[in-house]
């Protein structure tokens, strides 16, 4: 077999290419513009951490050469290493515009929306996921990465050989400034913004499409990435002090060019590369063609450290860099027949190998073993570690900022995403026209009028919760819905199960379906998450008690998998992870509540009572006339049928004298034990008889449904939750073990024991109270129901929220956002069990345990019995 074919078919450039593709672009036929995308994906990512390095080579180099030259082939290795995918883009030219302004340059503009189709048809049809991007140029591709890295969310950029152009690194965008901190801080929304947003601007009508690139001649452009010099002490056209001197430049306007992060110390640096202090072993050990030629190394270096120089004036050295003749020997044949036959074999090898990968040959001898202007692959690592570093602080600073300023959001308009449900769109939305027992549930009401409220505030926060004018800079967008609204409308509990099965598919066909779906198909913000797999969760939607009623159908509730809703909720599943298996047997109700990502919220309760009958608000232990009480108001949404089986016991045991005496003594007073009513109750009894009794039994069927729970704390008595899995509201940030009593309702008998014979019962009960009292206001809506004008309306009462400063269920619903937010930042997903937001719950809590308190199992509410 022919030596030259032997050669060809060992050099790894042939074994490398089967871990390519190709991409090709033509937008004209103009073949100036016509591009190869070659890539190759990386087989290390981990978690979701997406990394694609763009490689841009010098002038009259294809894609191939970074597999083809040993130099390229090492800075490939280097980004496998890491962890990156690598995309080369060439032009068919071998050439790129660096000389016309990035507004008006029309290669920058082809590359720019060939890479939107790349980024979308290929990598992200591949991995559902966007990749953050960094940029590494060589010579003339180093100027025109910098170009591009104005035009794309550019992470970082590694120059080679070439300072850049000037005038793109130094040109201040002109996006408002927290439009530029949120680019150049949040990779994701970047991205989004980029690759979804400015993509899908040519077929939807986005807001702002004059924001996205070559949309108008402003500087719309990204910031200028942290950058990383690579110049090499040999390069005779670019000198050091350029590269100081760019620096400096750089980093006198770095926060207007690229905010924080360029700000940074560390976010221009410069790599000196020096020229390598060459041994015989050199070129076996970097060459990979000489891997296993020792011979052919020895017989380099003897030409190098001999100084061989051309004789014929007319002829160069064999490379660009260097005057020596690495062939020279090959002219003088009288003096190689004077050498041993295997000499001369090994001399004809190696001249073989230096003149059929010449290229490749010179590119190692011009950039990394004389650092002249060419590819180097020396400290690639270095300058990869300075990218994971900045990735880092990055993140760091994304933090920090989001923790000095309000929580943003934004909420549709109704009336844009119900436009085509015009029998709801029509409808008003009266709560007051609905039977008083559902007046609970109109908290769907409360938080969107705030949220309208906060619009007409003008950048004012309430709440540290900030209405955005611009909702390309939400952190959460709000779903307004009027689906509890629309339910109750039809007097549910008068119909049969034929009626409520049509009102269960007109409310999810006709319009909360199709209102979802608007939501995505009519605008793009659903989007902006870092997987396919999490559209949605920067929404949020209020769905009062949806996990009880049950009558979303799969696929509208699929549109809610990852939305955070606000609810009362006391469904028992998706507390438990799903290994466990739950205590109370509640395996089977359909559930849309998650544990830990959806927020509980308090219902709305107001004390509906007569004028003309006075409470005793401060009502003393020893002016309590007994000890437990359980009763129904009759304007409770649960009936006489949903009383607990235990509490009926309960009450049977008392009559026949079995369990309990009547009366309980306490410091020579006596106490009505127990008192247990299975009828319903006219309102002022019920709540004159909640005040003269000590605790009030909150059994689990009417808990977070009835204004019960509320109620009982509002009159000073103390809760007795029956129920074992329950999620309260605000766990979080309230202890509710200070003031209320939880125990399972199999264990009742023995928890009337045990609050008998507590020592300083009086005492016990006082430091409760005093508890409830302290959170009173944290389940209270700024909201009233009253009587104006003759006619019923809720209206929202200023001194209930104090300018945003009450603690009232407003100000603890922003708090669990805000947590939440910082809990998705660390990587916190709607599958709260899995590894991924189990770390990042724990990484947002031990950071910042201020903003989100660490889950304590020792505090928490969920499973445990406690006095």
């Amino acid at each position: 077999m022919d030596p030259m074919f032997i050669a060809i078919l060992n050099d790894p450039w042939v074994k490398e290419q089967n871990k390519t593709k190709s991409s090709y672009y033509r937008f004209t036929n103009d073949t100036r513009y016509h591009y190869e995308f070659k890539y190759e994906f990386s087989s290390k990512i981990k978690n979701n951490d997406h990394r694609l390095l763009i490689l841009l080579n010098g002038r009259g180099r294809i894609c191939a050469d970074y597999w083809k030259f040993s130099v390229g082939r090492r800075i490939i290795s280097a980004l496998r290493a890491s962890g990156f995918s690598i995309l080369t883009i060439c032009s068919k030219s071998r050439m790129f515009d660096i000389y016309t302004a990035i507004q008006y340059n029309i290669e920058l503009k082809m590359i720019y929306e060939s890479l939107q189709i790349w980024i979308n048809t290929v990598y992200y049809r591949t991995f559902q996921s966007y990749p953050r991007l960094y940029i590494h140029g060589i010579s003339i591709g180093s100027v025109f990465a910098t170009l591009l890295s104005r035009v794309l969310p550019i992470q970082a950029q590694i120059l080679c050989v070439n300072i850049g152009d000037e005038t793109a690194l130094t040109t201040r965008s002109i996006y408002p400034n927290d439009m530029q901190t949120r680019l150049v801080l949040d990779p994701t929304y970047a991205n989004w913004f980029y690759f979804d947003f400015c993509y899908n601007a040519k077929t939807k009508p986005v807001h702002n499409r004059s924001l996205c690139p070559f949309q108008s001649d402003a500087n719309h452009f990204y910031t200028v990435p942290p950058t990383w010099y690579v110049t090499f002490k040999g390069d005779p056209w670019v000198s050091i002090k350029m590269y100081r001197r760019m620096q400096e430049k750089i980093q006198n306007d770095s926060l207007n060019l690229g905010g924080v992060l360029l700000n940074h110390k560390k976010s221009v640096q410069i790599d000196i590369i020096h020229p390598i202090n060459v041994t015989p072993t050199y070129m076996q050990e970097n060459f990979d063609l000489w891997h296993n030629k020792p011979y052919a190394s020895r017989i380099f270096f003897e030409y190098l450290t001999n100084f061989t120089v051309s004789n014929n004036s007319e002829q160069r050295g064999t490379c660009h860099c260097s005057p020596v003749n690495f062939t020279y020997w090959e002219g003088f044949p009288n003096i190689t027949r004077t050498w041993t036959n295997k000499q001369q074999a090994e001399h004809r090898d190696y001249i073989r190998d230096v003149k059929t990968f010449r290229g490749t040959f010179c590119e190692d001898i011009c950039g990394d073993l004389f650092t002249y202007h060419s590819m180097g692959s020396r400290n690639t690592q270095k300058a990869l570690d300075w990218i994971t570093e900045l990735d880092k602080l990055r993140h760091s600073l994304k933090i920090k900022d989001y923790l000095t300023r309000p929580l943003r959001i934004w909420m549709y308009s109704k009336e844009s995403i119900t436009k085509d449900t015009k029998r709801f769109l029509s409808s008003k939305i009266d709560w007051t026209s609905i039977s008083k027992q559902y007046e609970i549930y109109s908290s769907e009401y409360h938080l969107q009028d705030y949220f309208r409220r906060l619009q007409s505030l003008n950048s004012v926060s309430r709440h540290n919760l900030i209405w955005t004018a611009e909702p390309l800079l939400a952190d959460f967008y709000i779903i307004p819905s009027n689906l509890m609204f629309f339910y109750f409308e039809t007097h549910p509990e008068i119909l049969n199960e034929t009626q409520l099965s049509s009102v269960y598919e007109r409310l999810n066909n006709v319009y909360f379906y199709k209102l979802l779906m608007n939501v995505h198909n009519m605008f793009l913000y659903s989007t902006m998450t870092s997987t396919a797999s999490l559209v949605g969760a920067n929404h949020v939607i209020v769905l009062p008690d949806i996990g009880n009623i049950g009558f979303l159908y799969n696929k509208t509730q699929q549109l809610l998998r990852n939305v955070i809703k606000l609810t009362f909720t006391d469904t028992k599943q998706n507390i438990l992870s799903p290994a466990s298996k739950s205590p109370s047997g509640y395996e089977d109700t359909p559930v849309t509540f998650k544990y830990g990502y959806d927020i509980v919220m308090p219902s709305f309760t107001k004390l509906g009572l007569n004028r003309n009958v006075p409470l005793n608000w401060n009502m003393s232990f020893s002016q309590k006339k007994r000890l437990f009480y359980f009763a129904y108001n009759i304007n409770h949404s649960s009936t006489l049928q949903s009383i607990h089986k235990h509490l009926l016991f309960l009450k049977r045991d008392l009559q026949q004298k079995k369990q309990y005496n009547k009366t309980t003594e306490i410091k020579g007073k006596l106490y009505e034990t127990i008192s247990i009513m299975s009828e319903l109750v006219e309102s002022n009894e019920y709540f004159h008889e909640i005040q003269s009794s000590v605790f009030s039994f909150c059994p689990d069927t009417s808990l977070l449904r009835s204004s019960r729970l509320y109620e009982t704390m509002q009159l000073g008595a103390i809760p007795v939750i029956l129920t074992d899995n329950i999620v309260l509201p605000f766990e979080r940030f309230i202890d509710w073990r200070s003031f209320i009593i939880k125990w399972n309702i199999n264990h009742l008998k023995g928890m009337i024991d045990s609050i008998k014979r507590i020592d300083q019962l009086e005492n016990y009960v006082k430091l409760k109270i005093e508890k409830i009292k302290s959170h009173a206001n944290a389940f209270q809506w700024p909201y009233d129901h009253i009587e104006q004008d003759g006619r019923d309306k809720h209206v929202f009462v200023p001194k209930k929220d104090l300018n945003g400063s009450a603690k009232n269920a407003i100000h603890y619903i922003a708090l669990e956002l805000r947590c939440r937010r910082l809990e998705q930042f660390y990587g916190l997903t709607s599958d709260i069990f899995s590894a991924q937001s189990v770390k990042a719950q724990h990484l947002a809590c031990k950071s910042h345990p201020k903003i989100c308190p660490c889950r304590d199992k020792q505090r928490s509410v969920a499973f445990q019995e406690y006095m």
